[in-house]
């Protein structure tokens, strides 16, 4: 999956190639899940 990030003001919202937006907070889970050894495809799975 490829994930951009941007920031937008104050907040950071996640564009995924379907350019649906996140919100905040599940933008920390996705990194929080990644930073402990997560791929992209069990995060998808896990948060939808």
């Amino acid at each position: 999956m490829d994930i951009e990030t941007a920031e937008h003001g104050a907040s950071r919202v996640l564009n995924t190639r379907e350019g649906a937006m996140r919100e905040p907070d599940e933008v920390v889970a996705m990194l929080r899940l990644h930073r402990l050894g997560w791929g992209s495809r069990r995060i998808a799975g896990e948060l939808g």
